[in-house]
């Protein structure tokens, strides 16, 4: 299992987006949480189902239903 570092600003960000979310539709709030939830859980075993993103080296992205997700993976020394 892999350990995660999440910056502070994303946990913010995070929040807010779920709080956003909420205001838009009651519940959709807790189900943007849940993705998260899941796809951290993902990187933290190393799974990483994220098709690479044209011109963004580094960076994978992936929408899984409502979500859109980005993460930053470092490239390997």
């Amino acid at each position: 299992m892999r350990a995660l570092r999440i910056h502070e600003a994303a946990t913010d960000e995070a929040a807010e987006a779920a709080a956003w979310y909420e205001k838009e539709r009651p519940g959709l709030g807790t189900e943007f949480e849940h993705a998260v939830d899941a796809a951290l859980d993902l990187l933290e075993e190393d799974i990483v189902p994220l098709m690479p993103m044209p011109g963004a080296a580094g960076r994978r992205g992936v929408k899984r239903q409502t979500f859109p997700l980005l993460c930053h993976r470092p490239r390997a020394r």
